[in-house]
């Protein structure tokens, strides 16, 4: 049984009629690391964005889909260095030529294979700072497996969200540096074109719209679990797991700690959201269903 109390509200209700209560939370990152992608190519190779861009993107969705399916996260840094060489060289070539295809300089198609072997390179050397710096939210999604699917999407839409505009924040000043750089008309640092400005705009806003659907989700789920310790919740209670003689280590955590634990005496007695009518008497648990575990 799905529980109602994951989209309560006028705001979340909002939310659940944009379909972020269905979607999966590694999805969530993925979008969150395309959002990011977008702005930072476009910056960094303003004379070749209408190629880089795309390629990017194809590259940045194979990353995710190879990360989501490792077996174990010790193994992530070694994906985000070794795919980022390997597709960063890929997405450099690939790059090259379409913008060559973009351009009509089909004459110069032939040397491209030349140009390949600089610029791969070059390649090389973005694709693992693409592939560390996309390491986070690659992370958060696989962290987010072992939560319940709604919680799971409220920790990525934090996550992803205040790690964009760190990200964004941090990549404003040194993308126009090095685009200034690798530039091939001459650009100072001062010169941002007004496209990449608003595709900057654009991040920062889409990220921060992440930030705060996952802080007011997180909030409002916290305040319904407040209401329900007061029992002002009908047919929902919080009990002892003590009550129940089944195995509970494999309900889903409800609302647990962003960072760190609980204190010590919240820990002595493990408590359990359950639905239903708490009954007095020899067999308190008698009505209730357990559904959630409180950590």
């Amino acid at each position: 049984m799905e529980p109602r109390f994951v989209l309560a509200g006028s705001t979340l209700n909002r939310a659940k009629s944009l379909g972020l209560q269905s979607c999966s939370a590694d999805y969530v990152a993925l979008v969150g690391m395309l959002v990011v992608v977008v702005p930072v190519t476009a910056g960094l190779f303003p004379d070749l964005s209408a190629a880089a861009v795309p390629s990017t993107l194809l590259v940045t969705a194979s990353y995710w889909l190879f990360g989501t399916r490792l077996r174990d996260d010790r193994l992530l840094v070694f994906h985000a260095i070794g795919f980022g060489l390997l597709a960063g060289y890929a997405n450099a070539v690939g790059t090259l030529h379409l913008h060559l295809w973009l351009s009509g300089k089909f004459e110069d198609l032939p040397l491209a294979g030349l140009a390949s072997l600089l610029f791969g390179f070059i390649g090389c050397l973005h694709g693992v700072v693409y592939g560390l710096a996309l390491l986070p939210p690659l992370w958060l999604a696989r962290r987010s497996l072992r939560f319940h699917s709604a919680e799971a999407v409220d920790r990525v839409l934090l996550g992803v969200g205040a790690w964009g505009l760190a990200t964004l924040g941090i990549a404003a000043g040194l993308v126009r540096h090095v685009a200034a750089d690798l530039s091939f008309d001459d650009l100072t640092p001062s010169d941002t074109p007004p496209v990449t400005t608003a595709l900057w705009t654009l991040a920062t806003l889409a990220c921060l719209l992440m930030l705060a659907f996952g802080v007011e989700r997180l909030r409002q789920r916290r305040a319904w679990l407040a209401r329900v310790r007061k029992g002002k919740v009908p047919g929902w209670v919080v009990v002892s797991s003590e009550q129940f003689g089944e195995q509970l280590d494999e309900l889903p955590a409800f609302c647990p700690r962003l960072f760190g634990r609980g204190a010590a005496s919240d820990r002595d007695v493990e408590l359990v959201l359950a639905e239903g009518v708490a009954r007095k008497g020899a067999y308190r648990s008698e009505g209730l269903t357990p559904r959630f575990r409180l950590v």
